[in-house]
């Protein structure tokens, strides 16, 4: 069904629970699994950059580049075929070049669950990549345990 999936990954707790459902898809489908860690360089960490002395750009992207080592690390040890990658700015800009240039089937990515001034700021990307993406595209929720 799906031959090349694409996680957009960013470390989170949401993040992670979009990589369980696309390794979930993964295995079941024999597919390759892309990791793309995409950093904003706009908000907080361009904030932080502009009135900071230290490079947060570049630490970020070294902390995202340690944290996908590891994760691809474990999945191929689970024998997936995983390849990762990290990008900085635009999310949605991103991942549309992305699936363009490596024929992705599938999207996945975890719901923010922003605000409505956060998202009115950054612009709400599942509703750019519903536009502009020519493949299937999952936006996983975390799932809240009853107390039954």
């Amino acid at each position: 069904m799906y031959r090349t999936i694409l996680l957009a990954y960013n470390s989170s707790t949401r993040s992670d629970v979009a990589l369980r459902q696309a390794v979930h898809i993964a295995r079941w489908s024999n597919s390759k699994l892309h990791i793309l860690g995409i950093l904003t360089t706009s908000g907080g960490l361009a904030l932080a950059q502009a009135t900071g002395s230290l490079d947060v750009v570049v630490l970020a992207r070294e902390s995202m580049e340690k944290n996908l080592s590891a994760v691809a690390r474990s999945l191929r040890d689970e024998g997936i075929d995983v390849t990762t990658s990290v990008e900085e700015g635009d999310i949605a800009q991103h991942i549309v070049a992305y699936v363009a240039a490596e024929e992705v089937d599938l999207v996945v990515l975890g719901n923010p669950r922003q605000g409505i001034i956060a998202r009115w700021l950054n612009g709400a990307v599942g509703a750019k990549l519903q536009s502009q993406l020519h493949c299937n595209l999952l936006v996983v929720e975390e799932q809240k345990r009853s107390s039954k």
